[in-house]
Protein backbone atom coordinates (compact mmCIF):
# COMPACT_ATOMS: atom_id res chain seq x y z
CA UNK A 1 0.00 0.00 0.00
CA UNK A 2 1.16 3.10 -0.81
CA UNK A 3 1.28 6.32 2.13
CA UNK A 4 -0.31 8.94 -0.14
CA UNK A 5 -3.14 9.85 2.04
CA UNK A 6 -3.50 13.56 1.99
CA UNK A 7 -3.77 12.58 5.93
CA UNK A 8 -0.36 10.84 6.25
CA UNK A 9 2.24 13.67 6.16
CA UNK A 10 1.05 15.58 9.09
CA UNK A 11 -0.74 12.81 11.01
CA UNK A 12 2.01 10.65 11.34
CA UNK A 13 4.37 13.37 12.61
CA UNK A 14 6.06 12.73 16.20
CA UNK A 15 8.89 13.28 18.26
CA UNK A 16 11.76 10.51 18.44
CA UNK A 17 11.86 10.48 21.77
CA UNK A 18 8.58 8.55 22.14
CA UNK A 19 10.34 5.54 19.89
CA UNK A 20 12.83 4.67 22.55
CA UNK A 21 9.85 4.19 25.24
CA UNK A 22 8.13 1.29 23.08
CA UNK A 23 11.88 -0.28 21.58
CA UNK A 24 11.99 -0.87 25.66
CA UNK A 25 8.38 -2.54 25.46
CA UNK A 26 7.07 0.22 27.85
CA UNK A 27 4.28 1.19 26.07
CA UNK A 28 1.43 -1.20 28.09
CA UNK A 29 1.32 -4.87 28.33
CA UNK A 30 1.86 -7.06 25.79
CA UNK A 31 0.31 -10.45 27.46
CA UNK A 32 -2.06 -11.58 25.31
CA UNK A 33 -4.35 -11.80 28.50
CA UNK A 34 -4.10 -8.49 29.12
CA UNK A 35 -6.58 -7.89 26.06
CA UNK A 36 -9.73 -9.39 28.15
CA UNK A 37 -9.11 -8.76 31.90
CA UNK A 38 -7.41 -6.01 33.31
CA UNK A 39 -4.72 -7.68 35.70
CA UNK A 40 -3.51 -4.00 37.16
CA UNK A 41 -6.02 -2.31 38.42
CA UNK A 42 -5.78 -2.87 42.11
CA UNK A 43 -2.06 -1.69 42.41
CA UNK A 44 -1.17 1.00 42.97
CA UNK A 45 -1.97 3.96 40.15
CA UNK A 46 1.22 3.80 38.94
CA UNK A 47 1.41 4.67 35.76
CA UNK A 48 3.99 3.18 32.74
CA UNK A 49 6.92 5.23 31.60
CA UNK A 50 4.68 5.44 27.87
CA UNK A 51 1.73 6.58 29.80
CA UNK A 52 3.12 8.70 32.27
CA UNK A 53 5.89 10.18 30.14
CA UNK A 54 5.95 9.63 26.61
CA UNK A 55 2.90 12.53 26.23
CA UNK A 56 5.19 14.87 26.70
CA UNK A 57 6.84 14.40 22.90
CA UNK A 58 3.39 14.47 21.34
CA UNK A 59 2.89 16.96 18.45
CA UNK A 60 -0.30 18.63 17.78
CA UNK A 61 -2.77 17.23 15.35
CA UNK A 62 -2.50 18.84 12.10
CA UNK A 63 -4.35 16.46 9.49
CA UNK A 64 -6.45 14.76 12.14
CA UNK A 65 -9.99 16.40 12.08
CA UNK A 66 -11.32 14.84 9.00
CA UNK A 67 -9.47 11.26 9.57
CA UNK A 68 -12.14 7.99 8.41
CA UNK A 69 -11.27 4.66 9.39
CA UNK A 70 -10.25 4.04 5.35
CA UNK A 71 -7.64 6.78 5.66
CA UNK A 72 -6.17 4.67 8.39
CA UNK A 73 -6.41 1.43 6.38
CA UNK A 74 -4.54 3.29 3.86
CA UNK A 75 -1.33 3.98 6.03
CA UNK A 76 2.03 2.26 6.13
CA UNK A 77 4.67 3.25 9.06
CA UNK A 78 8.22 3.00 9.24
CA UNK A 79 8.12 1.40 12.98
CA UNK A 80 5.56 0.24 15.41
CA UNK A 81 6.78 3.32 17.49
CA UNK A 82 5.99 5.53 14.70
CA UNK A 83 2.39 3.84 14.75
CA UNK A 84 1.80 4.28 18.61
CA UNK A 85 2.78 7.60 18.45
CA UNK A 86 0.29 8.21 15.08
CA UNK A 87 -2.43 6.22 17.86
CA UNK A 88 -1.81 8.23 20.53
CA UNK A 89 -2.14 10.91 18.91
CA UNK A 90 -5.54 10.19 16.91
CA UNK A 91 -6.88 9.12 20.83
CA UNK A 92 -5.95 12.36 22.20
CA UNK A 93 -7.96 14.38 19.37
CA UNK A 94 -11.11 11.57 19.35
CA UNK A 95 -11.42 11.65 23.62
CA UNK A 96 -9.58 8.51 24.74
CA UNK A 97 -6.45 6.59 26.40
CA UNK A 98 -4.80 4.24 24.70
CA UNK A 99 -2.13 1.90 25.59
CA UNK A 100 -0.23 -0.85 23.75
CA UNK A 101 -2.09 -4.67 23.39
CA UNK A 102 -1.73 -7.75 22.22
CA UNK A 103 1.96 -8.62 20.57
CA UNK A 104 2.35 -11.56 18.45
CA UNK A 105 6.24 -13.51 17.09
CA UNK A 106 6.87 -15.53 14.58
CA UNK A 107 9.45 -18.57 15.05
CA UNK A 108 11.75 -16.70 14.89
CA UNK A 109 10.99 -15.17 17.96
CA UNK A 110 10.41 -11.62 15.97
CA UNK A 111 7.45 -9.65 16.09
CA UNK A 112 5.41 -9.53 13.32
CA UNK A 113 1.97 -8.06 15.08
CA UNK A 114 1.55 -5.08 17.05
CA UNK A 115 -2.01 -4.01 18.38
CA UNK A 116 -2.80 -0.71 19.85
CA UNK A 117 -5.97 -0.73 21.81
CA UNK A 118 -8.54 1.79 23.89
CA UNK A 119 -7.03 1.44 27.23
CA UNK A 120 -10.58 0.43 28.47
CA UNK A 121 -10.61 -2.98 26.54
CA UNK A 122 -11.37 -6.04 28.61
CA UNK A 123 -12.31 -5.92 32.07
CA UNK A 124 -11.12 -6.41 35.63
CA UNK A 125 -10.79 -9.93 36.86
CA UNK A 126 -13.40 -11.16 39.62
CA UNK A 127 -10.53 -12.29 42.06
CA UNK A 128 -10.21 -8.76 42.78
CA UNK A 129 -13.61 -7.82 42.98
CA UNK A 130 -14.72 -10.58 45.42
CA UNK A 131 -11.92 -9.99 47.27
CA UNK A 132 -12.74 -10.56 50.76
CA UNK A 133 -9.47 -9.08 53.17
CA UNK A 134 -9.41 -5.66 51.58
CA UNK A 135 -7.55 -3.05 53.08
CA UNK A 136 -8.62 -0.44 50.86
CA UNK A 137 -11.75 0.32 48.92
CA UNK A 138 -12.61 -0.06 45.82
CA UNK A 139 -11.15 1.59 42.61
CA UNK A 140 -13.65 2.64 40.19
CA UNK A 141 -14.07 -0.03 37.46
CA UNK A 142 -12.25 1.43 33.90
CA UNK A 143 -12.66 -1.09 31.65
CA UNK A 144 -15.90 -2.08 29.79
CA UNK A 145 -14.26 -4.35 26.82
CA UNK A 146 -14.14 -1.59 24.50
CA UNK A 147 -12.90 -3.42 21.03
CA UNK A 148 -11.34 0.35 19.59
CA UNK A 149 -8.19 -0.72 18.71
CA UNK A 150 -5.64 -0.54 15.22
CA UNK A 151 -3.15 -3.65 14.23
CA UNK A 152 -0.35 -3.22 12.61
CA UNK A 153 1.24 -6.07 10.26
CA UNK A 154 4.56 -6.40 8.94
CA UNK A 155 5.21 -6.43 5.11
CA UNK A 156 7.69 -9.26 4.49
CA UNK A 157 10.83 -7.71 2.93
CA UNK A 158 10.23 -4.13 2.91
CA UNK A 159 10.35 -3.74 6.87
CA UNK A 160 7.65 -1.39 6.85
CA UNK A 161 4.30 -2.02 8.65
CA UNK A 162 0.70 -1.56 7.46
CA UNK A 163 -2.59 -1.10 9.42
CA UNK A 164 -4.18 -4.23 8.91
CA UNK A 165 -7.60 -3.93 11.36
CA UNK A 166 -8.94 -0.73 12.26
CA UNK A 167 -12.16 -0.33 14.83
CA UNK A 168 -13.01 3.18 15.62
CA UNK A 169 -16.48 2.32 17.07
CA UNK A 170 -16.04 3.02 21.07
CA UNK A 171 -18.57 1.19 23.63
CA UNK A 172 -18.64 4.53 26.11
CA UNK A 173 -18.82 8.07 26.55
CA UNK A 174 -16.04 9.84 25.40
CA UNK A 175 -13.57 12.30 27.70
CA UNK A 176 -14.39 16.33 25.75
CA UNK A 177 -12.29 19.29 26.44
CA UNK A 178 -10.49 19.49 29.66
CA UNK A 179 -10.90 16.04 30.74
CA UNK A 180 -8.70 14.96 27.72
CA UNK A 181 -5.42 16.56 30.03
CA UNK A 182 -6.66 13.84 32.52
CA UNK A 183 -6.50 10.47 30.85
CA UNK A 184 -3.41 8.48 30.81
CA UNK A 185 -1.22 8.14 27.67
CA UNK A 186 -2.06 12.08 27.42
CA UNK A 187 -0.47 13.10 31.06
CA UNK A 188 3.66 13.90 30.93
CA UNK A 189 6.20 14.82 33.11
CA UNK A 190 9.15 15.88 31.42
CA UNK A 191 13.08 15.12 32.92
CA UNK A 192 13.59 18.71 33.52
CA UNK A 193 10.07 18.90 35.41
CA UNK A 194 11.16 15.60 37.52
CA UNK A 195 14.79 17.17 37.88
CA UNK A 196 12.64 20.19 39.69
CA UNK A 197 10.48 17.99 41.74
CA UNK A 198 13.52 16.08 42.67
CA UNK A 199 15.39 19.32 43.88
CA UNK A 200 12.04 20.52 45.84
CA UNK A 201 11.32 17.09 47.40
CA UNK A 202 15.31 17.34 48.88
CA UNK A 203 14.47 20.42 50.78
CA UNK A 204 11.58 18.71 52.22
CA UNK A 205 8.62 21.13 50.16
CA UNK A 206 5.71 18.88 50.08
CA UNK A 207 3.66 17.36 46.42
CA UNK A 208 0.56 19.44 46.88
CA UNK A 209 2.77 22.49 47.45
CA UNK A 210 5.53 21.61 44.41
CA UNK A 211 2.03 21.26 42.25
CA UNK A 212 1.03 24.69 43.25
CA UNK A 213 4.33 26.23 42.10
CA UNK A 214 3.81 24.50 38.84
CA UNK A 215 0.49 25.86 38.10
CA UNK A 216 2.05 28.95 39.45
CA UNK A 217 5.38 29.11 36.97
CA UNK A 218 2.72 27.79 34.34
CA UNK A 219 0.07 30.15 34.72
CA UNK A 220 -2.71 28.08 35.91
CA UNK A 221 -3.17 24.55 37.08
CA UNK A 222 -5.41 24.22 33.49
CA UNK A 223 -1.73 23.95 32.09
CA UNK A 224 0.03 22.03 34.29
CA UNK A 225 0.74 18.47 31.85
CA UNK A 226 0.36 15.85 34.96
CA UNK A 227 -1.39 15.72 37.97
CA UNK A 228 -0.40 15.11 41.56
CA UNK A 229 -0.23 11.55 41.50
CA UNK A 230 2.08 11.37 38.81
CA UNK A 231 4.53 13.06 40.94
CA UNK A 232 4.04 10.24 43.92
CA UNK A 233 4.56 7.70 40.68
CA UNK A 234 7.69 9.72 39.74
CA UNK A 235 8.70 9.37 43.36
CA UNK A 236 8.08 5.92 43.99
CA UNK A 237 10.03 4.97 40.44
CA UNK A 238 12.87 6.81 41.95
CA UNK A 239 12.82 4.81 45.15
CA UNK A 240 12.58 1.42 43.26
CA UNK A 241 15.56 2.38 41.31
CA UNK A 242 17.78 3.11 44.55
CA UNK A 243 17.34 -0.35 45.43
CA UNK A 244 14.82 0.00 48.29
CA UNK A 245 14.09 2.84 50.93
CA UNK A 246 15.82 1.16 53.66
CA UNK A 247 19.49 0.17 50.98
CA UNK A 248 19.28 3.74 50.42
CA UNK A 249 19.38 5.18 54.06
CA UNK A 250 22.30 3.11 54.73
CA UNK A 251 23.87 4.51 52.17
CA UNK A 252 23.29 8.03 52.90
CA UNK A 253 24.37 7.36 56.26
CA UNK A 254 27.42 5.96 55.37
CA UNK A 255 28.39 8.83 52.69
CA UNK A 256 27.59 11.11 56.13
CA UNK A 257 30.00 9.49 58.06
CA UNK A 258 32.78 9.66 55.48
CA UNK A 259 32.51 13.30 55.67
CA UNK A 260 32.03 13.83 59.16
CA UNK A 261 34.38 11.60 61.39
CA UNK A 262 32.26 12.39 64.55
CA UNK A 263 29.16 11.24 63.29
CA UNK A 264 27.93 8.22 65.01
CA UNK A 265 24.87 6.22 64.15
CA UNK A 266 24.08 2.15 64.29
CA UNK A 267 21.17 0.59 62.45
CA UNK A 268 18.92 -2.69 62.75
CA UNK A 269 16.72 -4.74 61.00
CA UNK A 270 13.45 -6.27 63.27
CA UNK A 271 11.56 -9.44 61.84
CA UNK A 272 9.87 -7.05 59.06
CA UNK A 273 12.89 -5.37 57.77
CA UNK A 274 12.14 -2.75 60.01
CA UNK A 275 15.58 -0.34 60.67
CA UNK A 276 15.91 0.84 64.19
CA UNK A 277 18.07 3.73 63.52
CA UNK A 278 19.66 6.09 66.27
CA UNK A 279 22.06 9.07 65.16
CA UNK A 280 24.07 10.49 67.63
CA UNK A 281 27.12 12.94 67.79
CA UNK A 282 30.56 12.48 69.16
CA UNK A 283 30.46 16.09 69.60
CA UNK A 284 28.23 16.04 72.39
CA UNK A 285 28.21 17.89 75.72
CA UNK A 286 28.99 16.00 78.56
CA UNK A 287 25.97 17.46 80.44
CA UNK A 288 23.44 17.70 77.43
CA UNK A 289 19.81 16.31 77.92
CA UNK A 290 18.84 13.81 75.65
CA UNK A 291 15.29 13.02 74.20
CA UNK A 292 14.54 9.63 73.22
CA UNK A 293 11.59 9.48 70.01
CA UNK A 294 10.11 6.04 69.29
CA UNK A 295 11.78 4.79 66.18
CA UNK A 296 9.04 2.82 65.01
CA UNK A 297 5.39 1.79 65.87
CA UNK A 298 7.08 -1.34 67.92
CA UNK A 299 6.67 -0.76 71.62
CA UNK A 300 8.34 -3.47 72.82
CA UNK A 301 11.15 -2.86 75.54
CA UNK A 302 13.45 -4.95 73.47
CA UNK A 303 13.73 -1.74 70.85
CA UNK A 304 14.41 0.64 73.64
CA UNK A 305 17.34 -1.36 75.20
CA UNK A 306 18.53 -1.34 71.81
CA UNK A 307 18.58 2.01 71.32
CA UNK A 308 19.83 2.99 74.74
CA UNK A 309 22.24 0.32 74.55
CA UNK A 310 23.72 2.47 71.35
CA UNK A 311 23.52 5.06 73.55
CA UNK A 312 25.89 3.88 75.46
CA UNK A 313 28.36 3.14 72.99
CA UNK A 314 28.34 6.92 71.58
CA UNK A 315 28.81 7.78 75.32
CA UNK A 316 31.82 5.97 75.57
CA UNK A 317 30.12 3.60 78.29
CA UNK A 318 28.96 6.87 80.31
CA UNK A 319 25.58 6.35 82.02
CA UNK A 320 23.07 8.78 82.31
CA UNK A 321 22.57 9.88 86.03
CA UNK A 322 18.78 10.97 85.36
CA UNK A 323 16.28 10.09 83.06
CA UNK A 324 12.59 11.65 82.70
CA UNK A 325 10.18 9.88 80.20
CA UNK A 326 6.25 9.94 80.67
CA UNK A 327 5.46 6.89 82.45
CA UNK A 328 5.79 4.19 79.33
CA UNK A 329 6.12 0.39 80.62
CA UNK A 330 8.35 -0.54 77.98
CA UNK A 331 11.09 2.69 78.36
CA UNK A 332 11.20 2.00 82.17
CA UNK A 333 11.96 -1.74 81.75
CA UNK A 334 14.81 -0.97 79.07
CA UNK A 335 15.74 1.95 81.47
CA UNK A 336 16.00 -0.12 84.52
CA UNK A 337 18.18 -3.00 82.37
CA UNK A 338 20.45 -0.72 80.89
CA UNK A 339 20.55 2.20 83.36
CA UNK A 340 20.54 0.36 86.70
CA UNK A 341 21.69 3.52 88.86
CA UNK A 342 19.84 6.04 86.48
CA UNK A 343 17.10 7.92 88.55
CA UNK A 344 13.66 7.62 86.97
CA UNK A 345 11.65 10.97 87.16
CA UNK A 346 8.18 10.91 85.56
CA UNK A 347 7.03 14.11 83.58
CA UNK A 348 4.04 16.37 85.87
CA UNK A 349 2.63 17.31 83.17
CA UNK A 350 1.47 14.26 82.25
CA UNK A 351 1.39 13.59 85.92
CA UNK A 352 -1.25 16.72 86.06
CA UNK A 353 -3.32 15.39 82.73
CA UNK A 354 -3.75 12.08 83.97
CA UNK A 355 -4.77 13.44 86.93
CA UNK A 356 -7.45 15.32 85.50
CA UNK A 357 -8.55 12.37 82.75
CA UNK A 358 -8.93 9.77 85.73
CA UNK A 359 -10.50 12.21 88.69
CA UNK A 360 -11.95 14.85 87.19
CA UNK A 361 -11.85 17.16 90.41
CA UNK A 362 -10.67 20.41 90.26
CA UNK A 363 -9.49 20.28 94.21
CA UNK A 364 -7.61 16.63 93.93
CA UNK A 365 -5.67 18.17 90.74
CA UNK A 366 -4.58 21.24 92.56
CA UNK A 367 -3.67 19.77 96.21
CA UNK A 368 -1.71 16.77 94.47
CA UNK A 369 0.30 19.56 92.04
CA UNK A 370 1.46 20.87 95.90
CA UNK A 371 2.38 17.66 96.83
CA UNK A 372 4.33 16.87 93.72
CA UNK A 373 5.87 19.86 93.58
CA UNK A 374 6.39 21.75 96.96
CA UNK A 375 9.96 21.86 98.45
CA UNK A 376 9.16 19.24 101.37
CA UNK A 377 10.05 16.97 103.91
CA UNK A 378 9.12 13.09 103.66
CA UNK A 379 6.94 13.19 107.00
CA UNK A 380 5.04 16.68 105.28
CA UNK A 381 4.32 15.07 102.27
CA UNK A 382 3.03 11.87 103.57
CA UNK A 383 0.49 14.27 105.28
CA UNK A 384 -0.66 16.27 102.76
CA UNK A 385 -1.13 12.57 100.90
CA UNK A 386 -3.48 11.86 103.62
CA UNK A 387 -5.19 15.13 104.04
CA UNK A 388 -5.75 15.13 100.23
CA UNK A 389 -6.76 11.28 99.84
CA UNK A 390 -9.43 11.82 102.62
CA UNK A 391 -10.62 15.30 101.55
CA UNK A 392 -11.45 14.43 97.91
CA UNK A 393 -12.45 10.43 98.86
CA UNK A 394 -10.15 8.68 96.18
CA UNK A 395 -8.64 6.37 98.79
CA UNK A 396 -9.80 3.23 96.98
CA UNK A 397 -9.89 4.32 93.29
CA UNK A 398 -7.17 2.13 92.13
CA UNK A 399 -5.32 5.20 89.91
CA UNK A 400 -4.62 6.98 93.03
CA UNK A 401 -3.55 3.89 94.85
CA UNK A 402 -0.59 3.11 91.75
CA UNK A 403 0.18 7.11 91.80
CA UNK A 404 1.31 6.76 95.31
CA UNK A 405 3.59 3.13 94.80
CA UNK A 406 5.55 5.48 92.17
CA UNK A 407 6.13 8.53 94.68
CA UNK A 408 9.96 8.60 94.33
CA UNK A 409 9.46 9.09 90.59
CA UNK A 410 7.36 12.21 90.49
CA UNK A 411 7.85 13.43 94.52
CA UNK A 412 9.89 16.51 95.13
CA UNK A 413 10.25 15.34 98.53
CA UNK A 414 11.48 11.98 97.47
CA UNK A 415 13.53 13.29 94.70
CA UNK A 416 15.61 15.64 96.79
CA UNK A 417 18.93 15.63 96.11
CA UNK A 418 18.98 14.04 93.02
CA UNK A 419 19.93 16.31 89.61
CA UNK A 420 17.56 16.89 86.53
CA UNK A 421 18.90 20.15 85.88
CA UNK A 422 15.57 22.25 86.94
CA UNK A 423 13.73 19.78 84.59
CA UNK A 424 9.99 18.36 85.26
CA UNK A 425 8.08 18.86 82.66
CA UNK A 426 8.73 18.13 78.64
CA UNK A 427 8.23 21.99 77.30
CA UNK A 428 12.42 21.64 76.27
CA UNK A 429 11.72 18.51 74.48
CA UNK A 430 8.45 19.53 72.79
CA UNK A 431 10.41 23.06 71.43
CA UNK A 432 12.58 20.59 69.90
CA UNK A 433 10.02 18.40 68.57
CA UNK A 434 8.14 21.65 67.02
CA UNK A 435 11.75 22.28 65.29
CA UNK A 436 11.83 18.82 63.88
CA UNK A 437 8.00 18.96 62.58
CA UNK A 438 9.35 21.63 60.36
CA UNK A 439 11.12 18.92 58.58
CA UNK A 440 10.11 15.86 58.57
CA UNK A 441 6.22 14.52 58.52
CA UNK A 442 5.04 10.75 58.94
CA UNK A 443 4.01 9.87 55.72
CA UNK A 444 7.66 10.23 55.00
CA UNK A 445 9.88 6.92 54.23
CA UNK A 446 12.90 5.67 55.84
CA UNK A 447 15.74 7.97 53.22
CA UNK A 448 13.46 10.48 52.84
CA UNK A 449 12.99 11.32 56.62
CA UNK A 450 17.00 10.46 57.42
CA UNK A 451 18.03 13.00 54.80
CA UNK A 452 15.46 15.71 56.63
CA UNK A 453 16.25 15.17 59.86
CA UNK A 454 20.07 15.59 58.40
CA UNK A 455 18.55 19.05 57.24
CA UNK A 456 17.15 19.91 60.47
CA UNK A 457 20.81 19.36 62.25
CA UNK A 458 22.16 21.59 59.73
CA UNK A 459 19.27 24.19 60.55
CA UNK A 460 20.13 23.93 63.79
CA UNK A 461 24.08 24.08 63.84
CA UNK A 462 23.97 27.01 61.34
CA UNK A 463 21.55 28.70 64.02
CA UNK A 464 23.79 28.19 66.62
CA UNK A 465 27.08 29.32 64.03
CA UNK A 466 25.23 32.26 63.30
CA UNK A 467 24.62 33.21 67.40
CA UNK A 468 28.06 32.78 68.18
CA UNK A 469 29.42 34.97 65.91
CA UNK A 470 27.38 37.79 67.21
CA UNK A 471 28.29 36.88 70.56
CA UNK A 472 32.00 37.32 69.45
CA UNK A 473 31.56 40.45 67.26
CA UNK A 474 31.27 43.48 69.13
CA UNK A 475 30.85 44.09 73.11
CA UNK A 476 27.22 44.59 74.34
CA UNK A 477 25.97 47.53 75.96
CA UNK A 478 25.44 46.90 79.41
CA UNK A 479 22.31 48.01 81.59
CA UNK A 480 23.13 47.58 85.27
CA UNK A 481 25.68 49.09 87.67
CA UNK A 482 26.61 45.53 88.52
CA UNK A 483 29.07 45.67 85.19
CA UNK A 484 31.02 42.54 86.64
CA UNK A 485 27.91 40.44 87.71
CA UNK A 486 26.43 41.48 83.75
CA UNK A 487 29.32 40.24 82.42
CA UNK A 488 29.41 37.18 83.46
CA UNK A 489 25.82 36.58 82.45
Amino acid sequence: MASSSKFWKDACMWNEPLADYWMEGNGGGSNPQDTMFDTRVEEDAELSDWEGRGASMLPGFLGLDGLRAENVLEMEFSSPQEAGGFYNNYSRLKGFTSRRGKTVRNTAGEIVWYTFVCNRQGFREKKWLEKVDRKREHKVVTRCGCMAEMRIKRKDGSGRWYVSRFVEEHNHELAYGKLVDYLRSHRKISEVEVAQLTSMREIGISIPKIYESFAAQLGGFNLVTFTKQDMYNEIRKQRGLQGGDISAAIRYLEGLAGMDGKIFWRYKLGGRATPMQLVLERRSLPGRLWDFRRCASIRRYESYIWVLRQFMECMQGKAPQSVITDGDPAMRIAIQSVFPDAHHRLYAWHLLRNATANISDPRFTQMFRHCMLADMEIDEFEAHWEAMVNECGVREVEWVKDLYTKKHAWATAYIRGRFFAGVRTTSRCESLHAKLGRFVESRYGVLEFVRNFQRCVDFLRDIEDELEFRSWYGTPVLQTEFVELEKSG
